[in-house]
């Protein structure tokens, strides 16, 4: 993980401290400290960027947020909003995800293919597809 692939509201954790994984709510001092909300809505930090890491993408966090897995193990979610239909599909044994965007009569717009590990790029794809769904674990 690099501190520039890092935006507020990513999930990450510490680690010393996995077991409480926080959303990224500032980051002070030019990228020196980071500062988070755990879900529970402790704050905690400050943290160095070499006391935080990414958290894996799992097939618990998928199922967690709403994917359905299909009989070929690749979880799918569709996430409709008045204009577009977009659909984001991840083959875990890949590690890749493919983001689609369509208008309503199904014409395709736009797509993306990424490998993705873990947590945070996954939300930083939604974003860059203007994809508002908020992530929990």
């Amino acid at each position: 993980m690099k501190a520039n692939e890092l935006m507020i509201g990513d999930w990450v954790t510490g680690k010393k401290w996995r077991e409480n994984p926080f959303k990224l709510s500032r980051i002070n001092d030019n990228g020196k400290y980071y500062y988070g909300i755990t879900s529970d809505g402790t704050q905690v930090g400050p943290f160095l960027f070499e006391e935080i890491e990414p958290i894996p993408l799992t097939e618990e966090i998928l199922e967690k947020n709403c994917f359905i897995c299909n009989i070929h193990n690749i979880y799918e979610l569709s996430v409709d909003t008045d204009t577009f239909n977009n659909l984001i599909s991840y083959q875990p044994n890949y590690g890749g995800i493919y983001i689609c965007k369509e208008t309503s009569e199904g014409d395709f717009l736009s797509e993306i293919q990424l490998k993705l590990q873990y947590v945070h790029e996954l939300q930083n794809a939604m974003h860059l597809f203007k994809i508002e769904k908020e992530i929990v674990l």
